[in-house]
């Protein structure tokens, strides 16, 4: 069984790779490249092996209670400054209002 060859743009097409990157990787050993007259190739089985070990990407939480858990730290001192900052800015308006029921404002004549 033969092992079909890919020049460097496919093989890098498939592993998001650039063919100066498949160079490096090449002089680093990480990668066997063939090469046919005047053109470098891979072979797939090489592409392959580096797919495969490539680490599997782990995706986030779908289970809401675990994603919820998870921001629970943030969202408690959200709160807590979203409640202090309430607490002053109605202070302030109660303030504002008790001057002017304190103060009322004098009128020309009355």
């Amino acid at each position: 069984m033969t092992d079909a060859l890919l020049t460097l743009d496919m093989a890098g097409k498939r592993l998001s790779l650039s063919r100066a990157t498949l160079y490096r990787m090449s002089d680093a050993g990480e990668i066997a490249l063939v090469k046919r007259g005047a053109r470098t190739m891979v072979r797939e089985s090489e592409v392959t092996r580096i797919v495969d070990a490539a680490r599997p990407f782990k995706a986030p939480p779908t289970n809401v209670q675990a994603a919820m858990a998870a921001a629970q730290p943030a969202l408690t001192k959200w709160q807590r400054v979203s409640a202090n900052l309430s607490s002053k800015i109605s202070m302030i308006e109660l303030e504002s209002a008790l001057k002017l029921c304190a103060y009322p404002p004098v009128t020309n004549g009355g």
